[in-house]
């Protein structure tokens, strides 16, 4: 096979490998393939999401500001916690998408949606646990649907032990264990 035409294949499985129209150990296996087993050819740095982590942070930090210092909690900290978990969300999908990481943007959300959850029993219901308890066990099932459907075991398994936890303490509230 003549020398351009295998650049233009090389260059075709790096598309492929990028917008991940084929599984990355197939890509490679082409590139090693076609390229001869000249790894410089089929082997891509990914880069480093520092700039994001370093965003999710900020975002942490704020929130946890947000729910330490301030006092009006209708008009402020819930519609700031939407915000935020929206806006880790929007990060979370990005970064999937450039790097295929989804670990802290994820674990930050999940954060970040218990603050909500506890501000929005404190606002609402300070003295009926059941809701508190309610709310802690819907973010335990979303973190197990989350588990699942995107294969993630440390989200499944958080969400398991959490729920089990959850009703260790109902059923000591309750006078039930």
């Amino acid at each position: 096979m003549d020398e351009m035409r295998k650049k233009v294949i090389i260059k075709e499985i790096h598309y492929w490998k990028e917008t991940r129209i084929l599984p990355e150990q197939y890509c490679n296996y082409l590139l090693a393939l076609y390229s001869e087993g000249d790894e410089e050819e089929f082997v891509t740095v990914k880069r480093k999401p520092l700039l994001s982590y370093l965003f999710v942070t900020l975002i942490i930090v704020s929130a946890l500001i947000v729910n330490y210092f301030t006092e009006n909690i209708l008009s402020m900290q819930i519609p700031l916690y939407l915000f935020l978990i929206g806006l880790l969300i929007v990060i979370t999908i990005f970064e999937y998408k450039k790097n295929g990481t989804l670990l802290i943007p994820l674990i930050a959300s999940a954060f970040v949606l218990v603050l909500l959850t506890v501000n929005t029993w404190e606002s609402f219901f300070p003295k009926q646990m059941i809701f508190l308890y309610v709310g802690l066990l819907c973010n335990c099932l979303i973190w197990i649907v989350i588990g699942k459907k995107l294969s993630l075991q440390y989200f499944l398994v958080a969400g398991i032990l959490g729920s089990i936890i959850v009703a260790y303490f109902v059923f000591v509230y309750y006078g039930l264990l």
